[in-house]
């Protein structure tokens, strides 16, 4: 019996060596190859970041002064151990810039190491993660389905607290000095008080400015005091009329819309629904609509029923702001700037 042990003495150790390269692989796989991941996963949070902030700048100072600066130190402060580095941020093209981010070593090299697949030959590898960001002018996406005419804009200062009228009847220039219909509308809705626009089918159906939903009076609560993109209308007329001037006349009538601006809504005073700003314009021929409880019945008796000269006074309140931020609008750089600028990854 101990002739027979001793012949199978050293068998462990032979299966051990014929194990040892399959188990350093597995190691490999679990700890160098989840390093790996764990790694690109740092990197493309330093590109994202990186990307979102060069854009950023950039939409702020149209030469992009300090790009790398930026880049550097938004891909260092989206890495959980700082060791990365941005190389030169690329412009393919206008309002568009890509973001290159790699591994970088306490001493100074630029490959990944691995310590188990060392054994097997492989050393390191050089991971490198990309993100592209855009800046412009918003083109499509989900709105506030309310829209103002584009003189109303171009008569304002930004900044400037207006009241948008739907009762004046103004008629002002469009964009190419065309004549339109000022005031507002609303746009169709394809949700609750929400509206899908986009500038390249910018042709929307809609109704007059008193005609506002219940989703949006409850909404235009939550809304005070915030900005919000809204659409801006060359043109709003009745579906068989070609003379943009005379507006809508009926209850249905269609939109086209020219771009977007940025609107700080302050107030609102609508049959039914007040809420004015005291700051906003005042009425011609009286004072600023009073609140009433929000059962106005159009009497202009002044009696706590409604804001007085009901009639002659419904509109919406605020200012056209410049804004820049981020947002899930398709953007077009070389789009209609109307003071708005949205920032965003694409890739």
């Amino acid at each position: 019996m101990n002739a027979l042990l001793r012949k199978e003495r050293g068998a462990s150790a032979v299966i051990f060596g014929l194990l040892l390269v399959p188990l350093i692989g597995a190691l490999a796989i679990s700890v160098d190859v989840g390093g790996l991941y764990a790694e690109k996963a740092q990197l493309q949070n330093g590109a994202d970041g990186a990307a979102l902030a060069v854009a950023y700048a950039c939409a702020i100072d149209d030469d992009c002064t300090g790009s790398s600066a930026v880049a550097s130190e938004f891909a260092a402060a989206n890495a959980i151990d700082d060791s990365t580095t941005s190389l030169q941020p690329t412009f393919p093209a206008p309002g568009t810039v890509t973001i290159d981010v790699e591994t970088q070593n306490s001493d100074g090299t630029d490959e990944l190491r691995h310590p188990f697949a060392a054994i097997l030959g492989i050393d390191s590898t050089k991971v490198v993660s990309t993100a592209t960001a855009v800046w412009g002018p918003p083109v499509s996406g989900t709105v506030f389905p309310l829209a103002l005419s584009y003189c109303d804009f171009a008569d304002s200062e930004f900044e400037e607290t207006v009241f948008i009228r739907i009762d004046e009847n103004k008629t002002c220039s469009g964009p190419q000095g065309e004549p339109i219909a000022g005031g507002f509308g609303w746009l169709d809705e394809t949700g609750d008080c929400i509206a899908e626009v986009d500038l390249a089918n910018a042709t929307m159906p809609g109704a007059p400015g008193l005609s506002i939903s219940q989703d949006c009076r409850d909404a235009l609560q939550e809304l005070e005091g915030e900005i919000v993109l809204i659409p801006i209308y060359k043109c709003n007329q009745d579906p068989n009329d070609n003379d943009c001037s005379n507006g809508i006349q009926g209850q249905n009538g269609v939109f086209d819309i020219y771009s977007f601006a940025s609107f700080l809504v302050t107030g609102w005073v609508f049959p039914g629904e007040t809420n004015p700003d005291p700051a906003a314009p005042a009425c011609s021929g009286g004072s600023a609509p009073a609140p009433g409880n929000g059962n106005g019945n159009g009497n202009g008796n002044g009696n706590g029923n409604g804001p007085p000269n009901a009639n002659n006074c419904m509109g919406i309140q605020g200012q056209f702001v410049e804004w820049v931020g981020f947002s899930d609008f398709d953007v077009d750089p070389n789009g209609v700037n109307l003071g708005t600028t949205v920032v965003k990854l694409i890739d």
